[in-house]
């Protein structure tokens, strides 16, 4: 208001708001505790006032219900009324006000004991009207939370996603159950949006799951895998599409630090996210690596790229769904190892010798080919638009080549095969390829940093390609190769992040030269005989010397 008229037509930039220093203890025992102590009083007095009224004989059971249902509504009104008051606005905005949450919470919890005790008690409603009003007290503590504050949520979380618990059925419906839950878990990310709070986050996310664990071990059903799989969807990218858009003109420091959770939805985004990958793999392998799941998996995928270019910041989904694909895919090959090992597979028709390939064995290799490609297409397709296109070219180069290491390992049992080989050695031109088309923007660090993956990318192929036909020795020079290679591409494209892959490269093989038991145990008919030594042990010293 102060600023002269040459300064008014500048966009106002608001001051840092100090940080409120610690309450003391005191202060939290009187302003905090003691409020949330007597919340508790307020709800258990609504239930054992129910319970008291049933035991005593004092009224007839309908008048307690109605009671119950009055006294609960009327204490939540009050809550709400308390917090309009204008002497209760002026508190709340110089601290945080905690009793009008502590009323309204009260309140809910009252009346959802009413609604419990007129089915369970006195069979007044039906199992159907008690989940509706049950649900309908849920979703109206986290519309008032909104309002209010995130602390009234503890209500509906508690009391929604224990309900299907107190209800119980005789013939339990997973889409309907997990539509209800999904539900809930979707009115926490709404609340999210305007209440951060990480405590409701992580409550939310861990009840939410607790019910994908106890339906898979104990009521799954053939055709739930699709169904559980859908609901994992959902809490892994709720949080991501509860949140706003940041743009890198409004921050544009964020987009060049560390790609680490930053704020309250970011870090929420991560936990669920990690969560639903691990629940994806749950109902993977309940279902049996049928289709439900599997689609489910790549809805998973596909939803966590929508999400992460809808809102950027997020865009470490993609990375966790991909994470997601390579361990699902892995774990289903490491069940479903052929034994012995089959000529030709890329060329159908061509079996020298081993079993024949198996139904289950045909769609592995089929979903496994299909999310390879998805991931190698989106991941170029959708780094132009991105502020972080490093993160999409990670993305479309790990999971083909991660999912052809596991392919090859499935069905070859690490013999060795020239034409799978040639079909790494495609690969690396693929990337060869993808890599050139950014020549022409890699003057800019993101871009020329994809550029260094998509290289990078090309030598782990070749890289792969000669593990398929090399063995022994030459299979740790390979392997160094590539960590020459890394070290040249960091220096031709200036690009001191290459160092990080660089480093593990280097352990693993060290691994393979130090920790290796059967070093003494390599045949003595390769080149050089006996003096395999001076290759196995001497070509990787000379790439560490080039990669340093």
């Amino acid at each position: 208001l102060a600023a002269s008229n040459t300064n008014e037509s500048k966009p106002a930039v608001s001051e840092p708001v100090a940080k409120a220093a610690r309450s003391s203890l005191e202060e939290n025992l009187a302003g905090t505790w003691f409020i949330w102590i007597g919340a508790v009083a307020i709800g258990l007095a609504g239930l054992f006032l129910v319970k008291y009224m049933s035991d005593a004989g004092l009224l007839g059971p309908g008048i307690r219900i109605i009671l119950g249902l009055v006294c609960g509504a009327g204490l939540a009104v009050a809550g709400e009324w308390l917090r309009r008051k204008p002497a209760q606005k002026r508190f709340a905005a110089l601290k945080p006000d905690y009793v009008p949450q502590a009323l309204t919470a009260g309140g809910l919890a009252t009346v959802f004991a009413s609604i419990y005790a007129a089915n369970a008690l006195y069979g007044f409603i039906g199992p159907t009207v008690t989940f509706v009003g049950l649900a309908a007290t849920a979703l109206a503590a986290f519309a008032l939370s909104v309002v209010q504050g995130p602390l009234v949520a503890i209500v509906g979380l508690l009391g929604g996603f224990v309900l299907p618990l107190l209800i119980g059925s005789a013939d339990p419906f997973a889409p309907g159950l997990f539509a209800y839950l999904g539900l809930l878990f979707a009115a926490v990310c709404a609340v999210m949006r305007w209440r951060s709070a990480l405590w409701l986050a992580v409550s939310a996310t861990a009840l939410a799951s607790c019910w994908v664990v106890l339906w898979s071990n104990a009521f799954f059903a053939t055709g739930d895998g699709l169904t559980l799989g859908l609901y994992s969807v959902l809490i892994g990218t709720g949080f991501a599409f509860a949140g706003g858009v940041v743009s890198q003109d409004d921050q544009p420091a964020f987009w060049h630090a560390p790609m680490w959770p930053k704020d309250t939805l970011q870090v929420a985004a991560a936990i669920a996210g990690t969560v639903a990958m691990l629940l994806l793999l749950v109902v993977l392998v309940r279902d049996g690596y049928g289709n439900g799941a599997l689609i489910a998996l790549g809805l998973f995928a596909i939803t966590a790229c929508v999400a992460a270019m809808r809102a950027q910041r997020f865009d470490f989904l993609a990375l966790i769904a991909g994470l997601g694909v390579l361990l699902g895919c892995a774990e289903w090959g490491g069940r479903l190892l052929v034994e012995g090992w089959i000529d030709g597979w890329l060329v159908p028709g061509q079996i020298a010798w081993g079993p024949e390939p198996s139904a289950e064995a045909l769609a592995y290799l089929q979903y496994s080919a299909v999310f390879g490609a998805a991931a190698l297409l989106a991941g170029y397709a959708l780094l132009w638009r991105s502020v972080r296109p490093w993160v999409w070219a990670t993305l479309g180069s790990l999971v083909p080549i991660g999912l052809m290491v596991a392919a090859y390992a499935t069905l070859r049992s690490l013999e060795p095969s020239q034409k799978w080989a040639f079909a790494a050695l495609g690969l690396a031109a693929v990337f060869v390829f993808l890599g050139s088309r950014l020549r022409s923007v890699a003057a800019d660090e993101p871009p020329r940093l994809a550029l260094g993956i998509y290289a990078m990318a090309a030598c782990a192929s070749i890289a792969m390609a000669l593990s398929f036909v090399l063995r022994d020795a030459w299979l740790s020079a390979s392997l160094a190769a590539l960590l020459a290679a890394t070290g040249y591409i960091s220096r031709s494209l200036e690009l001191p992040q290459l160092r990080w892959p660089a480093m593990l490269i280097a352990l693993v093989v060290l691994a393979r030269l130090g920790l290796n038991l059967h070093v003494l145990d390599y045949s003595d008919t390769h080149w050089l005989g006996r003096y395999w030594v001076i290759y196995g042990y001497g070509l990787p010293l000379v790439m560490f010397h080039l990669a340093w």
